[in-house]
């Protein structure tokens, strides 16, 4: 790729907190969030950790103006980043842009993070998935604490949020709604463990904010 325009490197020094594998392991336009006339860019890495931590993972915001004239880009020229809360959550194994679910005009984000322990941290790999306010995506720094709205896993290895897609507006509504996948869940499908489900929430449900399981 020597040839390319833009370069998004993950050529960091080692112990920095992208010093990791998964560079881009999703990447998403979001229009023109900021309004200067330019698209711009979220690209996820779920195995960057911040100090103390590992493998939180992290949603990144790149501005189009900061990419304009090419060249070669490193994680930490990056216009903005949205943290995972803990270790081991991998936030951005996924994510999907799912239009304006809270009416203020910008496009948000739904971000998998398929590595959270539930809502309260005691059933490992329930897995987890967060609504990302356009708003919170132009803030320097922000962790998925932030968020407009989270949802988690109830089962242990349930693996909720290893997908998330925005189906559009499904119910006709108005407000887009919600896709969440959870890849092992052996959600009461009897004695078929594992067999995976695909939960749907309505953007009208979860637009005013809240936490849901």
């Amino acid at each position: 790729m020597s040839s390319a325009w833009l370069t998004i490197d993950n050529d960091a020094e080692s112990g920095s907190p992208y010093d990791h594998n998964g560079m881009a392991q999703d990447v998403v336009s979001l229009g023109d969030l900021d309004g200067d006339g330019t698209d711009d860019l979220a690209m996820s890495n779920p195995h960057w950790d911040r100090p103390d931590s590992a493998n939180e993972g992290a949603v990144m915001l790149w501005l189009g103006d900061d990419l304009a004239g090419g060249g070669t880009r490193v994680p930490a020229d990056a216009s903005g980043f949205v943290w995972g809360i803990g270790r081991g959550d991998v936030a951005g194994r996924t994510i999907s842009v799912v239009g304006d679910v809270d009416n203020d005009g910008l496009p948000d984000v739904l971000v998998g993070a398929d590595g959270v322990n539930g809502l309260a941290g005691d059933v490992a790999d329930a897995g987890g998935a967060y609504l990302v306010s356009g708003a919170t995506l132009l803030q320097a720094d922000a962790d998925m604490g932030d968020a407009l709205a989270s949802f988690y896993g109830i089962r242990e290895g349930d693996y909720f949020g290893e997908l998330v897609v925005g189906p559009g507006d499904v119910d006709g509504d108005g407000v887009p709604d919600l896709a969440i996948g959870a890849e092992l869940c052996s959600c009461d499908v009897g004695e078929q463990d594992a067999a995976g489900a695909v939960f749907l929430w309505w953007g009208a449900t979860v637009r005013d904010g809240g936490t849901y399981e």
